[in-house]
């Protein structure tokens, strides 16, 4: 999965047409959009403002808590729909009543998914307005009232909302006063998958130390308790996982951590398991409904408990409770979450070996078979990579939904196959294959694109290679403590750049130790709002592309952990740099060695041999025969 995207195309340029749906059955979506239309008109609100998270501002919430895509029907990971009451007309060109705002990534997804006799679209990046500037543009003149849920809305996003929107009122409401889920018929039940312990053989730190830390910053920034919100952030600190969300391990709740307490609130019966009741016991973890915590909070800071809130994952409905006197910076636990420990780098180490394995038996059955004649489709290869991933006995989920791309398809960043999209692999079209698995000791995402012709067109091949090497020149990297990867995106898109080439997402974003395969707090991108810098342990996805819109898309993409040299003596006593965990081979008949310099080559074929010495010896058991000799010549050195 690729990182938020940097659209860099002029403003002018981002106002997308959706697709008409007119001879299609109303869906659910457009009733809902009709309905909240007419709900509005008779509430005292002029608009409503969707936003794509939870109470937790997840990037991938719950069925129950997918709001933008019960209203809308886009189903991107990112994005905000504002729908105006009915009677209000928003000032757009394109569309009356709705307007949806999204990045780069979902350029081509939004047209398709959206109806556009209720919807305009616009794109944020580079160059083009935030959510907040289209917001207020499409709101026009005057003085409207604007609703939107205090619990998905995060504090910073608050902020920017009231200085974008001038005279307008912004009107931060209850969630049981939501107007989105009265209209809401069928709105899926709240998860109920029950929690488990994530064992300090893999957490590498106990919960009692974890705590010690946390208090202490607290100490240091004045305050005397934590509100831990972000889903990640409660099971990281707490070693505890769950399923209550698809393809991240998380339990829906939040953490409290006072001076002398340390509270979980949840669902109680997902934690009455004597395991996972005895853990939290040991741990000096007291559990309390989901649902009391906006309570809890508010009585706390009435006693004069001063909160420490992250304004990026910290909804307004907390900050309300917790008052004005409460500190508003950065999570103290997003940093020390990204720095894996030994044990935590370990299990990601192994997790990739056998995740490799698998992957070799994935690619190695798809190249025999399209090259064979088989008819494979994107969605046989969905099911044939979970499957062999799911033989593992740490498998726990996928990482994401696969994305299997053929053709055109690779073209949509985030292109999700369906029953109706559904194509076969065809030998004259590239293909793209992004997907990954969450283990008990590891998470791990990849990408790579392939060809299934024995000479393919010279076009593909030098797209292939320019991305390819873009990505070799971030990976082989050294830069000093304190470098930002807003200074390193450069890096990747420089082979591109000189062909006339970009792509219009992040380069890479954080990886969760068994968590989430988005994380924070730093990212690579040219972006130069994140200017967290990147720090020993971190993991990090490096994955540039290139894509052809109606024709191809290209990516590569390898984890990659940022590891520390001492120079002592020189200028920079330590010196950072990036060393893969992925490993799994780039297909060589896409690589062009005449556009590669030596070092070039050297990495690659040092790569290949590395993705050899670990992965084969997984694969010497019956029935892997073909996979070994797939990953042997995939593997063979690459000449000049």
């Amino acid at each position: 999965r690729t990182a938020a995207a940097p659209h860099r195309t002029r403003a002018a340029s981002l106002r997308m047409p959706a697709v008409s749906m007119s001879t299609k059955a109303a869906s659910p979506s457009l009733e809902r959009y009709k309905s909240l239309r007419e709900k509005l008109a008779s509430a005292d609100l002029d608009a409503f403002l969707v936003l794509s998270g939870d109470a937790h501002n997840s990037e991938m919430p719950s069925a129950r808590d997918k709001r933008l895509k019960a209203i809308s029907g886009f189903s991107g990971s990112a994005g905000s729909a504002l729908i105006a009451a009915e009677g209000v007309d928003l000032a757009l060109e394109d569309a009356q009543g709705g307007l949806v705002v999204t990045d780069g990534r979902y350029t081509i997804q939004a047209a398709q998914e959206l109806d556009s006799s209720a919807w305009g679209i616009r794109i944020t990046g580079t160059g083009a307005p935030t959510m907040s500037g289209y917001v207020a543009t499409a709101l026009g003149g005057g003085s409207k009232r604007v609703g939107v849920d205090a619990s998905t809305l995060p504090i910073q996003s608050l902020d920017d909302l009231q200085k974008a929107l001038g005279d307008h009122k912004l009107v931060p409401i209850p969630t049981a006063d939501n107007p989105l889920d009265e209209v809401w018929e069928g709105r899926p039940n709240p998860p109920t998958a029950p929690a488990y312990v994530h064992p300090v053989e893999y957490a590498g730190v106990g919960v009692t130390e974890k705590i010690a830390t946390l208090r202490k910053q607290l100490n240091d920034a004045g305050a005397s308790a934590y509100v831990a919100s972000d889903l990640m952030e409660v099971c990281w600190l707490l070693n505890i996982r769950g399923a209550d969300v698809d393809n991240t391990p998380v339990c829906m709740s939040f953490a409290v951590v006072t001076e002398e307490q340390v509270r979980l609130y949840i669902d109680t019966a997902k934690v009455s398991s004597e395991e996972v009741d005895g853990h939290l016991k040991a741990s000096g973890v007291t559990v309390h409904d989901y649902h009391e915590v906006y309570a809890d909070v508010k009585e706390l800071a009435a006693d004069g408990v001063k909160f420490w809130l992250d304004p990026g994952t910290t909804s307004v409905a907390i900050k309300q409770a917790a008052g004005e006197g409460a500190v508003v910076k950065a999570s103290p636990v997003a940093v020390p979450k990204a720095r894996k420990n030994d044990k935590e780098m370990q299990g990601m180490q192994e997790a990739h070996v056998r995740d490799g394995a698998a992957m070799a038996r994935t690619l190695s059955w798809l190249e025999a078979a399209v090259e064979g004649g088989e008819d494979i489709s994107e969605l046989d290869l969905c099911a044939k990579t979970e499957s062999l991933r799911a033989q593992d006995p740490k498998f726990k989920m996928l990482s994401f939904d696969t994305i299997s791309a053929s053709g055109p398809n690779g073209a949509i960043t985030h292109y999700r196959v369906t029953e109706e999209t559904n194509r076969k692999l065809c030998p004259d079209e590239l293909f793209l294959m992004d997907s990954g698995a969450q283990y008990t000791d590891g998470t791990t995402d990849v990408t790579r694109t392939m060809s299934f012709m024995k000479s393919p067109p010279a076009e593909h091949i030098a797209s292939c290679t320019a991305v390819l090497k873009g990505h070799i020149l971030l990976a082989s990297a050294s830069f000093p403590p304190g470098t930002t990867g807003y200074q390193l995106d450069v890096l990747a898109r420089a082979p591109l750049w000189k062909l006339g080439m970009d792509y219009a997402h992040g380069t890479g974003h954080g990886v969760g130790a068994s968590l989430g395969v988005h994380e924070g707090p730093f990212s690579i991108s040219p972006r130069p709002g994140n200017m967290t810098p990147l720090e020993e342990g971190m993991v990090s996805s490096i994955e540039p592309g290139y894509y052809v819109a109606d024709q191809y898309g290209i990516r590569i993409e390898n984890l990659v952990r940022v590891v520390e040299e001492e120079f002592p003596g020189k200028m920079h006593q330590k010196v950072l740099s990036f060393q893969p965990l992925t490993l799994i081979p780039w297909q060589k008949r896409l690589i062009d060695a005449t556009m590669l310099n030596n070092e070039e080559i050297d990495y690659i074929n040092a790569y290949h041999q590395r993705v050899w010495d670990e992965v084969s010896p997984l694969l010497q058991g019956k029935g892997d025969e073909k996979a070994l000799a797939w990953l042997k010549d995939s593997t063979s050195p690459l000449k000049a």
